[in-house]
């Protein structure tokens, strides 16, 4: 019975730090086209992005639609 209580407090612990789906703070997207077609949007520029792509990595960039730009000055976030 212990073992798992504990087992159940350790899911609900890694579940308290898994990360959220909060948009990516990057305004540029990298899109992969080989096997992976993976998206990495990590880019605050588009010069920055194409360099990647024009790397030789097979892929192109896109604006990231998840951007939501910088916070507003004087923001705050709600307390917990």
């Amino acid at each position: 019975m212990k073992r798992l209580w504990c087992a159940a407090l350790g899911a609900i612990a890694l579940l308290g730090l898994a990360p959220g789906h909060a948009a990516e703070p990057y305004p540029w997207c990298f899109v992969d086209q080989t096997m992976s077609g993976a998206t990495t949007c990590a880019f605050v520029s588009y010069a920055q992005c194409y360099a990647t792509a024009a790397g030789g990595n097979g892929g192109y960039c896109i604006e990231n639609p998840a951007y939501r730009g910088p916070p507003a000055a004087g923001a705050r976030r709600a307390p917990r």
